[in-house]
């Protein structure tokens, strides 16, 4: 067991300098197309970053493989087979002074819009995991964020060696309902053959802004799974990028969003094939209730080298409030015509007959609303390969949000299953 709060070192000092400044010339928002749909305006002037330590339960240091963050204070509850293996599993300013060769290549990559860059300017802390050659983790590691009420950022970076497989899971929760500013960015990179499932669960308090970037650099022949659970927070922006730069890597994206009263949630998933023979999935749907919001944003990017390569975008909102909103945006810039690229949007509300429908079988209207969230947002949770992660998205479903502590789901379920998309689609039978 270990627990850090030290000084980061001169090198990650210049990094959060470097950033500071790209955040003063940066745009909110990098595509153009995708401009005009900003759901998340943030006055970054309004809140002060928080580089202090806060206090972690004591309950929550006794998980093993667990990583726990509040400010710039973390814990690391880590095994002794961890550490006979080679996996290195410590907080980032830890890794920056042992371990910087590893780091250094993941913090020279830049930056595309001013969220990243403020995010890095002032991240106060994260996790490093390091995961060997061969290396195959059966327990999944995982992180929580306690968001205290203050403002704070955190940068994590996950690095899979080649052959490589295990999982992660990070949840995010609040423990008091003052305003706060929440960011993160996660970084990515596998090695050859490497496989590695990302599961995400954000259920801040109903007064936090939040906004999370994920994004993975792919080597040959690997394999991720990007999975996400949006349900708390007052105004949350979430980003999703997936670089497919090596042949034959496989890229799935599963995210879910649920939204009640006035929550405004603005997010994004990214394909960007660069190496031939690269695939991608990207299957996204919200329920938005009461006067709710969201923008649901996809773009497939692929590139003139990227031959063989099939990617398919699917981005689904159902209403089922007076006031609620959503719009679905998705996007293809496709530079080979050597591909398969197909793309499915659509905003929908739920109408009267259907609610009458459900009320006369003996339902009331909110267990009516209730089965409806869970079986339109269940077409995606079944696709999340871990069976602990699709049983905490289905609690924080039931739950509402901010409505979970945080638990260790031991049990899952056997309901997930592969599907051809491309062998369905009309255009490739």
């Amino acid at each position: 067991m270990a627990s850090a709060v030290k000084e980061a070192p001169a090198w990650i000092e210049n990094f959060r300098k470097k950033s500071f400044d790209a955040f003063k010339k940066l745009p909110p928002e990098e595509s153009r197309l995708f401009a005009k749909y900003d759901n998340c305006f943030i006055d970054f002037e309004k809140f002060k970053p928080d580089l202090s330590e806060h206090p972690i339960p004591g309950d929550l240091q006794k998980q093993e493989n667990c990583f726990v963050q509040s400010g710039a204070n973390a814990f690391t509850g880590r095994t002794e087979d961890l550490e006979s293996k080679g996996v290195i599993f410590t907080d980032v300013i830890t890794a920056s002074i042992q371990h910087r060769d590893k780091l250094e290549k993941l913090f020279s990559r830049g930056w595309k819009n001013k969220f990243e860059a403020f995010n890095d300017a002032f991240f106060a802390n994260g996790v490093f995991i390091y995961v060997p050659k061969g290396v195959q983790i059966e327990t999944p590691f995982r992180k929580i964020s306690i968001d205290n009420g203050a403002n704070t950022s955190s940068k994590d970076i996950i690095i899979g060696g080649d052959g490589s497989r295990f999982s992660f899971i990070e949840e995010s929760y609040s423990v008091k309902e003052d305003e706060s500013l929440v960011t993160g960015v996660s970084d990515v990179l596998l090695g050859r053959g490497c496989e590695i499932m990302f599961g995400s669960l954000q259920n801040l308090g109903r007064s936090v802004i939040s906004a999370g970037m994920k994004r993975c650099f792919c080597g040959p022949d690997s394999r991720i799974s990007w999975n996400t659970g949006l349900f708390g927070g007052k105004l949350v922006r979430s980003r999703v990028e997936s670089n497919m730069d090596s042949a034959g890597c496989v890229v799935e994206d599963n995210e879910v969003v649920s939204g009640v009263g006035d929550q405004k949630f603005d997010a994004m998933s990214g394909l960007n094939h660069v190496a031939e023979s690269t695939s991608a999935v990207t299957r996204m749907n919200a329920v938005l209730k009461d006067s709710s919001q969201a923008v649901i944003k996809g773009m497939i990017n692929i590139g003139k080298n990227a031959k063989n390569s099939r990617s398919y975008l699917a981005e689904h909102a159902m209403l089922l409030g007076k006031g609620a909103k959503a719009d679905a945006i998705p996007g293809l810039e496709i530079e080979n015509n050597d591909v398969k690229a197909t793309h499915s949007a659509s905003v929908a509300k739920v109408g009267e007959d259907q609610m009458f429908y459900l009320m006369s079988r003996g339902l009331d209207e909110e267990n009516s609303k209730k089965l409806m969230t869970n079986g339109f947002l269940e077409s995606v949770i079944r696709h999340m390969p871990l069976p602990q992660f699709r049983s905490m998205v289905r609690a924080a479903i039931n739950a509402g949000p901010a409505g979970i502590l945080p638990e260790y789901y031991e049990k899952g379920d056997e309901n997930a299953g592969e599907v051809d998309l491309f062998g369905g689609h009309y255009k490739y039978r």
